[in-house]
């Protein structure tokens, strides 16, 4: 059997992983069976006691062996290394028991699922939002929620139902619900069940989402399922459980519906507490996080690494709802011998695969800011003529708020044939795969950088309905129902002409 840690050795300094280096194809060479520290113990001619019995355990790398060890040489000279050779062996050896147990308060309460405690790397360096990837450890075992809180539930303790596609269900997400909203259900239903519900922290709903792995979306790398989104969900949420669940049996963490939680959102994680607590100090108090993405979103808006905002009063128009956590003093706390892992992906995965796969996400990013560069050029003053379309853009939008009708008039008065784009072709300059970016006011737009824009949320020529045109957002890929005469704080004018 190869040991997980076999790769690690210690040096007089602590912990050293500078004999491993990363191949070109980028993958991580397998752990070989000995350390330089036992490979020179082997080779010495003159062998103490200490030496020649540590020789033996290592050739057979038992667990008693390791024990045998430990309690002969209690301060030997390979005491330490014993000592993280057993931990290691136990932990990988160990049975560790699938997510099963689940609880209901009362029979119109949300399912809830126990999740151990335990430690995980958050964020990813896809997104500058999602970086710097960090460690988090969450202190003791949580119940969350298995789905999202349905309308059902919503009504039985609100007893009304605010959503916008009630003709869904009951047994779909309440939806339309802003934090404040989500905070006014918490304190009813506690009040109710004489429990503590809460919202759950930013870094418990990854450490929930992930499960364990490290899956683009949460539960899988395959978006169709475990989520709805954009291009599979007919416009509207669906019953929830729909799709497959995670490894801890949690359903529609990906997609259906954006899910608040209970940190103010900051530009990136630099300085987020690593003790699963809730980030409720500095960042931008104007908005709270929203994770998990939405059925209104492209398939990238539902990473399992993807953090949104809105304002605690904001609705999102049908695509907002939230999942609850329920926590207890009595808890079960993190176990201290799973520091092995920390270790591990500290030395390994954070020293190693990511600078491994950094190395080629920039390669492959700068190949395709060339291709881009080359595709948009200026075609004449504040005109961008994009080579791939055969279409021509305003540089810059208008600037300033205004509604849908507003925002078709400034593009006529243009003359020359400009007018709103369609939904797709404002998708079309999108960059899904955040390879090239230029400012859009408080967030990151994906684009070309010649453009010249003052906010992410653009007016499509397409009405949804009678009364609403279509937004579509430069920075997630989101479209969003609004009405037409409504002069939205973050709806611009951009616009388009065939040359």
């Amino acid at each position: 059997m190869v040991r997980k840690l076999d790769a690690l050795h210690m040096t007089k300094d602590g912990l050293s992983v500078d004999r491993l280096a990363a191949p070109a194809d980028g993958l991580v060479p397998s752990p070989t069976s000995q350390t330089p520290a036992s490979q020179s113990v082997l080779n010495s001619a003159d062998l103490d006691p200490d030496t020649e019995l540590w020789n033996a355990v290592e050739g057979g790398g038992e667990p008693d062996d390791y024990g045998v060890y430990i309690k002969q040489y209690p301060k030997g000279k390979y005491i330490e290394l014993a000592n993280r050779r057993l931990i290691a062996i136990k932990v990988e050896n160990a049975d560790i028991p699938r997510v099963r147990q689940t609880i209901k308060d009362c029979s119109d309460c949300p399912e809830m699922v126990l999740l151990p405690a335990g430690s995980f790397i958050m964020g990813s360096y896809k997104f500058a939002s999602e970086s710097p990837r960090h460690m988090v450890t969450i202190p003791r075992s949580f119940y969350m929620g298995k789905y999202a809180v349905t309308q059902g539930e919503w009504k039985a303790v609100i007893g009304s139902n605010a959503s916008k596609f009630q003709q869904c269900g009951d047994n779909c997400p309440a939806e339309q619900v802003s934090w404040n909203d989500a905070q006014d259900f918490i304190q009813k239903l506690n009040a109710k069940t004489g429990k503590n519900y809460r919202l759950p922290n930013e870094s418990e709903w990854e450490y929930a989402c992930r499960a364990g792995a490290s899956h683009e979306y949460c539960g899988s790398d395959d978006v169709e399922s475990v989520g709805w989104h954009f291009k599979n969900s007919g416009d509207t949420t669906h019953p929830v459980g729909g799709k497959q669940p995670n490894a801890w049996g949690l359903y529609d963490m990906s997609g259906n519906v954006w899910e608040w939680v209970k940190d103010w959102y900051h530009k990136n994680y630099d300085g987020a507490p690593s003790d699963g607590s809730a980030w409720e100090s500095g960042g931008d108090q104007r908005y709270r996080v929203l994770r998990g993405g939405a059925w209104v979103v492209e398939q990238g808006g539902l990473r399992s690494t993807n953090r949104g905002g809105g304002t605690p009063d904001e609705r999102n128009g049908g695509s907002g709802g939230f999942r609850l956590v329920r926590t207890e003093e009595s808890g079960v706390k993190y176990s201290p011998v799973l520091d092995i892992y920390r270790e591990r992906k500290s030395a390994l995965e954070i020293a190693l695969v990511d600078r491994v796969r950094q190395h080629q996400r920039e390669a492959e990013m700068e190949r395709k800011r060339n291709a881009i560069s080359s595709r948009f050029a200026e075609q004449s003053a504040g005109v961008l003529k994009d080579s791939q379309t055969n279409l021509e853009w305003t540089q810059s939008d208008n600037g300033s708020n205004i509604s849908w009708d507003g925002a078709r008039n400034w593009c006529n008065q243009k003359g020359g044939n400009w007018s709103l784009p369609t939904v797709a072709q404002l998708q079309s300059i999108f960059d899904s795969t955040h390879s090239v970016s230029t400012r859009c006011a408080r967030t990151t737009c994906f684009l070309p950088q010649k453009f010249e824009l003052t906010n992410e949320w653009f007016w499509s020529s397409e009405l949804s309905s009678t009364s609403e045109a279509w937004l579509v957002s430069l920075s997630i890929g989101e479209i969003f129902p609004l009405s037409v005469g409504y002069a939205t704080t973050t709806g611009r004018a951009l616009c388009v002409r065939r040359f």
